[in-house]
């Protein structure tokens, strides 16, 4: 009997083995996997990462011409809705009666059709910060511009009106007399 004992021991033992060495390859397995998980989440963060700076870099270039530099990505923020939220802070800059300033971005696709009126918008947001139509009556807006050749900066100066305007002297209307209206005048001022 014991030496049956001794086989079903035996053979107890080494399916234990087995089963320890299928565990130990499962945990090896379910580590690999996880460390596949972490770096596939870590790469995917790192290219949305990147698209949002390219987004934020080109949203700098065209707030830059109001003085005015683009927000960061909020972290976990993906690029579509860190390129929606951009461009909801660049229809404020168009005046009300641009069609672009009614689109909601948010709401829109994440395909060509975004890219192409994200695209419309910047260049739009451009046009209309370097025209007079930008700066409030009675006000002069400096604006930095640099030459993305060269990387030279200029301060440009937009105003409604010419700042040549303010030194002149008011207006004031006369009225012309002829030398007959003048004799008449001055005979009706001694009568």
């Amino acid at each position: 009997m014991s030496t049956m004992l001794d086989r079903v021991m035996s053979k107890l033992n080494s399916i234990d083995k087995a089963m320890d060495k299928i565990e130990a390859e499962d945990a090896t397995a379910r580590e690999n996997l996880r460390r596949r998980q972490i770096a596939e989440r870590e790469e995917s963060q790192k290219r949305a990462d990147s698209a949002c700076r390219q987004a934020q870099s080109r949203c700098d270039e065209v707030l830059s011409l109001f003085n005015r530099a683009a927000p960061r990505a909020l972290p976990g923020e993906d690029e579509f809705s860190y390129r929606s939220r951009i461009a909801s802070e660049l229809q404020q800059r168009l005046p009300n009666s641009s069609e672009l300033k009614r689109v909601d971005f948010a709401a829109l696709p994440k395909n060509a059709a975004f890219t192409n009126l994200e695209a419309q918008l910047f260049d739009e947001v451009s046009r209309f910060a370097v025209s007079n139509d930008a700066v409030p009556d009675g006000e002069m807006v400096m604006r930095r511009v640099v030459d993305p050749v060269s990387g030279h900066k200029e301060n440009q100066f937009f105003s409604r009106q010419s700042f040549v305007r303010d030194f002149t002297l008011p207006a004031k209307h006369v009225r012309m007399l002829t030398p007959s209206q003048i004799v008449e005048r001055s005979r009706s001022l001694w009568v």
